[in-house]
């Protein structure tokens, strides 16, 4: 849902979706030249489509979701700033943090599937009183990092991001220095 507009103007630029279509394709890269008034896309060759399946150590139906992630997170809409001088198209990436995953899976407007996996781990969602979406969270949180480091991909809990983080921050402030962060990047809902 969250890349549905992205996706259709892919289409209309002329991506051929695979098929069968899933919430899982990868899309592919566009790149907008302002001042040329340019636009050309590339498509990422399938060997480099790195994805985990996401499975749960205790919940066999968990994998029959058929639930996947990308193994490396990549941002390539950001604008870096260097000396006065911007780089409009200057790509990285970086690793996940566990909580990442589970609100891009679980969130309405999202991938929406707290329902299915409630289901699939045997939670009643019709118990509010039971805080059957703070077990799903806890239980998707589980199954995240247990599919990652089955596979051998890395990954960060939350617990431990912040406590890294927070040693950051305490060593730079030791040597006089703030440290800005999004706190809701440093610490999640869950």
């Amino acid at each position: 849902r969250a890349n549905k507009a992205y996706t259709d103007e892919c289409i209309a630029f002329g991506w051929e979706p695979p098929v069968p279509r899933t919430e899982f394709d990868v899309l592919p890269i566009v790149i907008e030249d302002p001042i040329a008034g340019t636009t050309k896309m590339f498509e990422l060759p399938k060997e480099y489509h790195k994805v985990t399946m996401i499975s749960h150590p205790k919940y066999p139906k968990f994998a029959k979701l058929g639930l996947r992630w990308c193994v490396v997170p990549t941002v390539t809409n950001f604008t870096m700033k260097i000396g006065g001088l911007d780089y409009p198209c200057n790509p990285f990436n970086g690793w996940f943090m566990e909580t990442e995953i589970t609100r891009d899976l679980l969130e309405p407007g999202r991938m929406d599937k707290m329902e299915a996996i409630a289901k699939a781990i045997g939670v009643d969602s019709s118990d509010e009183d039971d805080f059957w979406r703070e077990r799903v969270a806890i239980e998707t949180n589980k199954a995240v990092i247990h599919s990652f480091r089955k596979d051998g991909h890395s990954i960060v809990d939350h617990v431990t991001a912040q406590g890294q983080f927070l040693a950051h921050d305490m060593r730079e402030k030791r040597e006089g220095r703030e440290c800005p962060a999004q706190w809701s990047w440093v610490v999640p809902a869950f």
